[in-house]
């Protein structure tokens, strides 16, 4: 085989309407060498355990849809390195994907476990989606709804990877079309993630490796991408580009941007430059050929036979009519034993059983929690909550409102149900008496309508005890030896701080010395590139108030 040369490309946004950028990708042109790394649009040679891509698409918000994307990503870094690829897993086709699903199964119970030692990020998942070019050809993994589309000047742009989404089994089982798809509501429902707690992963590889072939372009996407513009218009955009892959990139996530920008959108692309197969037309086919092929089949009529001479004389017409006779009779008879009509009405109920099963959210008529949020204020904690209506309207007794603290039942003040319209939303705001004890505290909203439907959230708020080794660290950082040596000349106050996720801590302490007006020469012995003193605060806080214990000078108040 002769040496394959190919250039890569890879970028992300955080779109228009988001604040936060829950994708993570990782580019590799080389997996002889470690680190990860790629320049964009460099050629570079194919090597000997090849190059990868990879997309991930966080979920969960607020609680930390971030954290789990970035998860998959450190996974798949720590299995695709020189000492794990070895020759025994790559010996064949079957150990190959074997090992790209075992990476994803490990990437799943790390982030499980991340999510069991933070309950707080328990909601937390994430898409994943794993090309490795290796050897000629293209292996493919995913789990969720971030795609991976091969490209060619002969053959045009077609998916090769399928959504695990609600919309795509609506589209498997007939109900809708595959234009409808774009548009239809409920696409962002997913039916595989990374952290489901509820099932063990489950990735899917490609029926069989795709050659690279000379002019291929491997696209892997976000919905961000995908979910904004349709196939065709990303098919333009990458015959228009085709010769630069930097520009690819950054003019299919400007096109996510211009139709609305609703997502974080990734894009990661891979072109095979030389030293690949030769593209023929008849090596994948499209959607659109595949069903003409179907047509062709079931009437058994093909191309070439349509172009076939028709026999002429009456000798093969006496012949061929009686046989003709006897085989519809036979098939009319095998219809009314087997009554497929039958068969078919078993297959919609047990379809829309499993459709049930599979989603309640997605019902139309069903209310959802869109936003909950539990802050403690003073002896009370105090609920924001947001509810969306996905039907016809509602009225104060179509439905209810539930809460618990760790599993116990709390009785609401100020909670007032008011009527929902059709298709309309709603923010309600209630309290409920702060817990006596210091500890960690998780409150759970469940909505519940007349229908059956049922939709929750939590939220978890921290409590901590005066003398905790969280406090102790924030005193002993902002006083630092001044404080040890001469206690006399400070004084203590209890205050509330915020830890925002992503903050620097050096810039979160100057804050808080600044708003109390504490001396801020106190923060000059810190190193910023060391946080080993802090990290539990900061994992415990993030996002939420914590009281803390500090020191200001007795002269400055």
């Amino acid at each position: 085989m002769s040496e394959i040369l190919f250039k890569m490309a890879a970028k992300t946004n955080v779109g228009l309407e988001r604040q936060n950028n829950e994708d993570n990708f990782q580019v590799s042109a080389n997996l002889d060498t470690m680190p990860m790394q790629w320049v964009n649009n460099q050629q570079y040679s194919l090597g000997k355990r090849g190059a990868l891509m990879v997309v991930a698409d966080g979920m969960g918000g607020m609680n930390a849809g971030e954290v789990a994307s970035q998860i998959a990503i450190d996974t798949v870094r720590s299995y695709f390195t020189p000492e794990h690829i070895t020759d025994e897993v790559v010996k064949s086709r079957f150990t190959i994907e074997k090992f790209m699903k075992d990476v994803i199964v490990a990437a799943d119970q790390h982030i499980k476990d991340y999510a069991k030692a933070y309950p707080e990020s328990r909601s937390m998942g994430t898409t994943i989606v794993m090309a490795w070019l290796f050897d000629g050809s293209l292996y493919v993994t995913w789990v969720g709804d971030s795609r991976a589309y091969i490209f060619n000047q002969n053959t045009g742009l077609f998916q090769i990877s399928k959504d695990h989404s609600y919309v795509q089994e609506l589209v498997d089982q007939g109900k809708i079309t595959e234009e409808d798809a774009f548009d239809y509501p409920d696409s962002n429902i997913i039916t595989r993630s990374l952290s489901d707690a509820t099932s063990r992963v489950q990735p899917e590889c490609l029926l069989s490796p795709q050659k690279l072939c000379n002019g291929d372009i491997i696209l892997l996407c976000s919905d961000g991408l995908s979910g904004m513009i349709r196939d065709k218009e990303i098919e333009q955009i990458i015959a228009q580009t085709q010769t630069d892959m930097t520009q690819c990139v950054d003019t299919l996530i400007q096109a996510a941007l211009d139709a609305g920008g609703a997502d974080n959108c990734t894009v990661a692309v891979s072109q095979i430059v030389a030293g690949g197969a030769l593209s023929d037309p008849s090596r994948v086919l499209t959607k659109k050929q595949s069903k003409l092929q179907k047509t062709a089949a079931v009437s058994g009529n093909t191309g070439s036979n349509a172009a076939a001479e028709r026999p002429n004389t009456e000798k093969w017409k006496k012949l061929i009519l009686p046989l003709l006779a006897l085989l519809v009779v036979a098939c009319g008879c095998l219809v009314f034993i087997l009554k497929p009509w039958e068969k078919e009405l078993d297959t919609t109920y047990q379809d829309t059983q499993m459709a049930e099963k599979n989603s309640v959210s997605a019902k139309k008529d069903s209310l959802v929690v869109t936003g909950f949020k539990a802050t403690k204020k003073k002896d009370e904690i105090a609920f924001i909550l947001k509810l969306s209506n996905r039907g016809d309207s509602l009225g104060a007794g179509d439905y209810s409102i539930d809460v618990t603290c760790n599993g116990e039942k709390q009785n609401l003040s100020g909670l007032t149900l008011e009527n929902i319209p059709a298709d309309g939303e709603v923010t309600f705001k209630a309290s409920t008496e702060a817990p006596q004890d210091k500890g960690n505290y998780t409150y759970v909203i469940t909505i519940t309508t007349t229908k059956g439907y049922t939709s929750s959230a939590d939220s978890t708020i921290i409590i901590v005890e005066e003398e905790s080794h969280a406090t102790k660290k924030v005193v002993d950082v902002i006083t630092l030896a001044q404080y040890k040596s001469n206690k006399k000349d400070f004084e203590e106050e209890r205050i509330n701080a915020e830890w925002k996720k992503g903050d620097n801590y050096i810039k979160f302490l100057k804050s808080v010395a600044s708003k109390y007006k504490m001396e801020v020469e106190l923060l000059k012995e810190l190193n910023p590139n060391s946080r080993s003193d802090t990290a539990a605060f900061a994992s415990n806080t993030a996002g939420s108030f914590m009281p803390l214990t500090i020191v200001k000078k007795k002269n400055n108040k």
